[in-house]
């Protein structure tokens, strides 16, 4: 969705996928040039006035190569985007104090904020020191959160289990709330300058 809005704004985009399904489809849907390839096996030699990443660095196995990739691929003075999550909110802390109190046993929001496909989790200012180390300047960030309707939970049978889910949903949509008041939303969005 990403390329195709850039796209329709005037950039001139390109995609790296490694899923060859994906990169079939946005080019027939969309005319968009996708290579597959994972990032770390990217061997081009074009370098871009603007490079992205979403929701990619936690899963990467080494994110310092990752983002010193991502620099290789810029021209001097290029911009790059990262959304990740962020170990540094309201809901990772909350989540992680209500798993430890209750010993391991409540375990779904610890699940839902930390994803167990997720290989590293980054503050802010642990972000920021990586970004520096591998060439990119960060220059302004943004906050931002999971979307609600992902999270919540839906039940269709019994009343209790229905009453349940809407006590859930509607703790979930305080602290939602709560984190958005305190500016420690869950997810963290990072614009650097190559350098």
């Amino acid at each position: 969705m990403f390329l195709r809005l850039a796209q329709e704004h005037g950039f001139a985009v390109h995609g790296l996928e490694r899923n060859e399904p994906a990169c079939e489809a946005l080019m027939r849907d969309y005319q968009i040039p996708t290579i597959t390839s994972s990032l770390e096996g990217y061997a081009g030699d074009e370098r871009f006035d603007v490079v992205t990443m979403w929701d990619l660095l936690e899963h990467l196995p080494d994110p310092r190569a990752g983002l010193a990739k991502a620099r290789s691929l810029l021209q001097p003075g290029g911009i790059f985007a990262l959304e990740i999550p962020t170990r540094d909110s309201l809901l990772h802390w909350t989540a992680k104090a209500v798993f430890r109190a209750s010993r391991g046993r409540v375990r779904r929001p610890l699940y839902l904020v930390c994803g167990v496909h997720h290989l590293h989790y980054f503050s802010q200012e642990g972000i920021h020191r990586l970004m520096r180390e591998s060439g990119l300047e960060p220059i302004e960030d943004h906050r931002g959160e999971t979307s609600l309707t992902a999270l919540h939970k839906r039940a269709a049978a019994p009343l209790s289990s229905r009453a349940k889910a809407a006590a859930y949903n509607a703790t979930l949509d305080a602290a939602f709330a709560v984190a958005r008041f305190a500016r420690r939303e869950n997810k963290l969005i990072v614009f650097a300058r190559a350098v």
